[in-house]
């Protein structure tokens, strides 16, 4: 668990970037749990892993507390993550299927329903960029009952 006061980055003249900010940064954590690793052809490590937003939501908590520990998003040019030459999905110069965005999907969501109160479980698919960038790294995706994922052997 990363729990560290997200606020506004006070070394940055962007509005938007947000960075731990421990003297008027408001309480934040994220729980991490790795799922897989791979490699790039050129030797980068890469991990896939689960977030959850164990206090509060603020913007852009789990780029900014990945970034804190050393593990930024791919495709996070903001917080420090590798990302592809001109922004879109190509190969990276690294040797790897770096998506042209944030390599950031909302998987599966639990939430209350807005009247019942009941809990609703949401999934979506993995997009074809980030099911590309796994398989550049020998990673598979998760099963759908939320196994943990293994390291592809070819």
């Amino acid at each position: 668990v990363v729990s560290a006061p997200i606020g506004r980055d006070v070394e940055s003249s962007d509005p938007v970037r947000r960075a731990v900010n421990h003297e008027e940064g408001q309480s934040a954590a994220t729980r991490f749990r790795v799922l897989a690793s791979g490699t790039l052809s050129d030797g980068i490590d890469m991990l896939l892993m689960s977030c959850v937003l164990e206090e509060s939501g603020r913007t852009h908590q789990i780029r900014i507390h990945a970034s804190h520990v050393g593990v930024p998003l791919v495709g996070d040019g903001m917080y420090g993550g590798l990302v592809a030459a001109d922004q879109t999905a190509s190969m990276a110069p690294a040797g790897g299927m770096v998506p042209g965005r944030v390599a950031l999907h909302a998987w599966r969501l639990r939430v209350p329903h807005p009247q019942t109160k009941d809990e609703l479980l949401i999934e979506a698919p993995l997009p074809d960029d980030i099911r590309q960038c796994l398989d550049s790294c020998s990673m598979i995706w998760p099963s759908p009952s939320g196994e943990t994922a293994t390291r592809r052997s070819d």
